[in-house]
């Protein structure tokens, strides 16, 4: 599951992966999400994280990942994944 962290400072978006991430995640939130904040924000600025509870993306999603990363390529400018997760240690 993906959940959009509310509240944070103006021009960054964020989101919580939670247990498994689906490509239903992706369409029904994270694609609405950078959408609406793409059309409000020259820059795109992201934190992702990942908690102990997440588990896996599946390789359909990743590929959704890299879609939205090429449409909105240009207006990236910075990113941090941040997560307690061990297998990223």
């Amino acid at each position: 599951m993906i959940k959009q962290i509310e509240n944070l400072p103006a021009g960054i978006i964020g989101f919580d992966y939670l247990g498994k991430v689906t490509g239903d995640d992706y369409k029904n939130v994270f694609f609405p999400a950078i959408e609406k904040f793409a059309k409000e924000n020259d820059k795109i600025r992201i934190i992702l994280r990942l908690g102990l509870e997440f588990e896996e993306v599946n390789l359909n999603t990743m590929m959704d990942d890299a879609y939205v990363g090429l449409k909105y390529f240009k207006n990236w400018e910075k990113m941090a994944v941040v997560s307690d997760h061990g297998g990223f240690n």
